[in-house]
């Protein structure tokens, strides 16, 4: 099947005007001006798309589907450890209601033109997961607890849960290193190694870092009642000291991370996963991106999670997208298409099959109307509520 339409954005080259893409096998077998595609091709099936661009689907670095817009969100919580209160004070929603949001969550990333998805769950809540989603998937069994025995029932919990699983791409992950115990998380290393990448809040809040630089505030005395203990001093320090960082996490969030902290994630080539509509809901410190992007660190997005949006009930990539261009204006549109697709694939080890359109990969792609057609093109994704179409692996999905 040969696709055409008006621009192409392969995120690795210029955009392709009047362009085409064959695909072959649920892959991208050519790329290139479609009138010479026709002439290569002369016998595939056309699809022809007026008023249309096309480019690689999103990869949605960081979300929590099971939590939906379980509080107010109208206006800020005092700090971030007042929210993880009411958070657990609200308690678990019955079974049937968890699996109507993880679908409804689905159904949202779909629409707003994500393809892959790194998702944070509680490892009771994987089989709620319908298998027929087309979305690709990575499941990240949370590790949680303090108290060292609740934090090794979790690790035993989600290995158990893991093992019996039909479902590929689970994944372990420690929740955060204030909420797991130390002993555990080094237990949970063995596991780390035999995967591609692992998943970390990091350094998310002011709690946070207080709670590492000064050993005081909020956060610690919340996980002291938990059994937990006050520390390491420097997280990103302690992971590098341990041998986490040789196993490819993802530092989600990274709000408050220091100029010595960069300059470690830039020696091990991590990734750091920004949540622009999260970022501005707890009121956090502006995001350093300037330092980052000049320290040459990978960063990619994420939408994080209905609790953690203000005034919003539906999952939106594009609204973390428009949060990007109005909070960094001097940021290209073409890069922060670029943080949405080719560097979130390249945050999870998988540049190699998805994140650009070029020969060989996957054909995962979106397609959305060109708003205003004397934009830049990139600023045309930004502009829009909506996909036209979205193909995964060369089948077309209904969203």
């Amino acid at each position: 099947m040969l696709l055409e339409a008006d621009i192409l954005l392969p995120i690795t080259q210029k955009p392709i005007r009047q362009g085409g893409i064959l695909i072959h096998n649920g892959k991208i077998a050519d790329i290139g001006s479609k009138n010479l595609l026709q002439k290569k091709y002369p016998h595939h099936k056309i699809r022809s798309f007026r008023d249309t661009l096309l480019l690689p689907g999103f990869v949605n670095a960081h979300c929590h589907l099971e939590f939906g817009p379980c509080l107010s969100n109208k206006e800020p919580p005092p700090s971030f450890t007042t929210w993880v209160r009411q958070l657990i004070a609200k308690g678990t929603p019955k079974r049937h209601l968890l699996k109507k949001r993880i679908h409804e969550g689905q159904e949202a990333l779909l629409k707003s033109g994500v393809t892959t998805v790194v998702d944070h769950i509680t490892p009771d809540l994987l089989s709620l997961h319908s298998r027929q989603s087309p979305l690709r998937h990575f499941f990240c069994l949370e590790i949680l607890g303090a108290e060292r025995s609740r934090g090794q029932e979790s690790l035993k919990k989600a290995r158990k849960i893991m093992k019996a699983s039909s479902l590929s791409e689970i994944l372990l992950t420690p929740h955060s290193l204030y909420s797991v115990h130390h002993q555990v998380l080094t237990s949970l290393l063995q596991d780390l190694k035999k995967q591609p990448f692992f998943s970390i809040h990091l350094l998310e809040s002011f709690d946070e870092n207080r709670f590492f630089v000064h050993r005081s505030g909020p956060l610690a005395r919340f996980v002291r009642e938990r059994g937990g203990s006050v520390g390491p001093l420097s997280p990103v320090f302690w992971l590098q000291k341990q041998g986490f960082l040789r196993h490819h996490p993802l530092i989600v969030h990274g709000n408050y991370l220091s100029p010595q902290d960069l300059k470690i994630i830039k020696k091990f080539g991590l990734s750091l996963i920004h949540c622009p509509g999260s970022h501005r809901f707890f009121g956090h410190r502006p995001f350093p991106l300037d330092a980052i992007l000049k320290s040459d660190i990978n960063v990619a997005l994420g939408t994080d999670s209905l609790a953690s949006l203000a005034n919003n009930h539906r999952l939106s990539f594009f609204s973390e997208l428009k949060l990007m261009r109005g909070n960094f204006p001097k940021i290209s549109p073409e890069d922060i298409i670029r943080m949405a697709t080719l560097n979130g694939a390249r945050a999870i080890r998988r540049a190699g099959e998805i994140g650009s359109l070029e020969i060989g990969k996957r054909a995962d792609i979106i397609a959305m109307t060109m708003k205003d057609k004397k934009k830049d093109p990139y600023e045309n994704v930004i502009l829009n509520n909506k996909i036209k179409w979205t193909m995964i692996e060369g089948r077309f999905v209904d969203v």
